[in-house]
């Protein structure tokens, strides 16, 4: 099983989060669904439900980064702002 780390930026601000599993797809659907969202300034369980709508749908979707390995970003806008995700998969402990 590897780790990801979400390193996501939303109005300024940068919230980091890392979650356990194989494939990005899925563990990025987990990663909507516990988000934290009271942490994070403007988001709300609004937003949450619109990006995960999103992500399922297929509408938004993660990129691989060029030239790199386990390395993706994710972009949308969502009302109050733009999300930028980054994602990095690297080995568990």
């Amino acid at each position: 099983m590897a780790l990801f780390t979400f390193k996501l930026q939303f109005r300024g601000g940068i919230y980091i989060s890392q979650v356990e599993g194989d494939d990005v797809n899925e563990v990025l659907v987990r990663w909507v669904k516990n988000l934290k969202v009271d942490e994070i300034q403007y988001f709300g369980e609004k937003n949450r439900e619109l990006l995960l709508a999103e992500i399922e749908s297929g509408d938004t979707y993660t990129l691989a980064i060029n030239d790199t390995t386990n390395v993706w970003i994710l972009f949308t806008i969502l009302r109050p702002g733009n999300v930028t995700l980054h994602i990095i998969k690297t080995l568990a402990e």
